[in-house]
């Protein structure tokens, strides 16, 4: 036997493309201790508009949560 896991992380996917939706709606995760981990679907947009986008997110979740990148939307 291993050590037993009671919790498994699981992202939160932020979609909307919109990067104050999907502000809001990481505050929302945070605020109800349901996620901190967030995957951001990226890559139909311009590479500087996604990076942007990504920017912006990670600093307004700051330590408090992991952003990740899918970039399937290439």
């Amino acid at each position: 036997g291993g050590r037993r896991r009671d919790r498994l992380p699981v992202a939160w996917t932020l979609a909307s493309g919109d990067t104050a939706k999907d502000i809001a709606e990481a505050e929302h995760m945070l605020d109800v201790r349901r996620h901190n981990f967030f995957k951001l679907k990226i890559g139909a947009k311009a590479l500087e508009t996604d990076i942007k986008h990504v920017a912006e997110i990670k600093k307004a979740v700051g330590n408090r949560a992991a952003v990740r990148v899918d970039v399937n939307m290439a």
